[in-house]
């Protein structure tokens, strides 16, 4: 009978648009009107590139379908950590699903990433909190005739490493003998240990590579030396300075500390290009990730995270503005001034118990909580003011599909 038009519709295909409709009320040819009104194309293309809804995307256009789906594409996030006992809710917008680019040539970086960041520090507060904490921290240099093979790509820091923390391993495992014949017996775990490259220059402009390790491995002082000089040889490409950490279950200090010094290159770009990885994590030292417990609409959560972040920054800013302020005296603290480093970090430490008496950190697209009871005080709170928990998603993706679909029905022959 032909395709479908305004003044053709055949009865059956009428009755079959008329009793169609979405789960918002709205049938296909409702929806295409909408569409092709040149305001509302922005309003059901799909984002483009990967970034947290602001309040201008979340606010409902004058058409009838944003009005009845408020944040279609946009999505709340209900997450859990069992192993710090957090939970986390955040916003999510839909994305095209694209491979990303292939990465052609050597993998070269003048920085540590914020991804690198963050899952060093997420490593280091997930071995305080489940391993007892990294335990060693150690600096790896590299000699003259080392320095000379990387340049010469004989070798590369990467493989160096992988060699070294190898040969400890099999150490750690299987145990050592003392040079006075004593036997140490071995571990029946794997090492758990992580890596940072830095790549500086010295005074004489040349490069200064060397690499800092944190491990779960301690020895007593009876053992020390001969320990020590025995990781220096497996080491062998120059000195291997090891350090004992000092309170690796106080979570607080200890990430700071560990965490911040690993992580300093962040922003300096003076620490040099690297080629390969800049760090590396054991798998045992990973933290497990956050799990999704449910996906709700976003509706106007976004908003609500947004003013829950300016009620934090305004009741709790000088809380974090201290600990600011006394991270970058002791930063200045000149490092022979023993006494006075001392007194600054107890004024630290103190400071960061007072930081853990706050239930939730946030940001403008996230609110993380200590505890379980604080999500659910900030649910109820939602819940008051107009989110609801049991509203599911609704996929533009998925939107465009059935309309696709109804339509291709509508305009084909009987």
């Amino acid at each position: 009978m032909g395709f479908y038009k305004d003044q053709t519709i055949d009865p059956p295909k009428r009755a079959c648009e008329q009793s169609f409709r979405y789960a918002d009320g709205h049938t296909p040819s409702a929806l295409s009107r909408l569409e092709n009104r040149p305001e509302s194309a922005a309003a059901y293309s799909l984002v483009k590139r990967s970034k947290s809804p602001t309040c201008e995307n979340q606010r409902n256009s004058s058409n009838g379908l944003t009005a009845r789906i408020p944040g279609a594409g946009c999505f709340t996030l209900i997450q859990s950590r069992d192993w710090s006992g957090e939970y986390r809710i955040r916003t999510q917008v839909e994305t095209p699903h694209q491979l990303p680019p292939l990465r052609n040539g050597p993998h070269i970086s003048e920085l540590l990433s914020h991804r690198g960041v963050r899952k060093i520090t997420e490593s280091c507060f997930y071995m305080a909190k489940q391993h007892g904490g990294f335990r060693t921290f150690v600096t790896g240099t590299f000699s003259q005739a080392a320095r000379q093979r990387i340049l010469e790509r004989k070798t590369s820091i990467q493989k160096e490493v992988s060699r070294c923390m190898d040969s400890m391993q099999k150490m750690y495992r299987r145990g050592w003998e003392t040079p006075t014949g004593e036997q140490i017996p071995g571990a029946n775990k794997l090492l758990a240990y992580l890596w940072v490259v830095e790549v500086p220059k010295n005074d004489k402009g040349e490069d200064n590579p060397h690499v800092h390790i944190m491990m779960d491995w301690r020895v007593s002082k009876t053992y020390f030396d001969a320990w020590a000089a025995r990781l220096e040889r497996i080491w062998g490409n120059g000195y291997f300075h090891i350090e004992k950490i000092r309170e690796p279950l106080a979570a607080g200090a200890y990430m700071a500390k560990a965490a911040g010094y690993l992580t300093k290159s962040r922003n300096d770009k003076s620490q040099g290009i690297v080629r390969g990885h800049r760090y590396g994590i054991s798998r045992n030292a990973r933290a497990p990730d956050w799990q999704t417990i449910t996906r709700a609409e976003l509706g106007v959560m976004g908003n609500l995270i947004t003013a829950l972040h300016e009620h934090q920054t305004q009741a709790h800013g000088e809380i974090f503005e201290r600990l600011r302020s006394l991270k970058k005296a002791k930063d200045n603290c000149p490092k022979d001034n023993h006494a006075a480093r001392v007194a600054i970090g107890k004024k630290l430490q103190a400071q960061r118990e007072i930081v853990k008496t706050v239930p939730l950190r946030t940001s403008r697209y996230q609110v993380i909580f200590r505890n379980r009871a604080a999500l659910e005080r900030f649910l109820t709170w939602a819940k008051n003011m107009g989110w609801d928990i049991s509203c599911k998603p609704i996929s533009l993706w998925l939107r465009r599909v059935l309309d696709i679909l109804c339509q291709s029905y509508i305009a084909s022959p009987i």
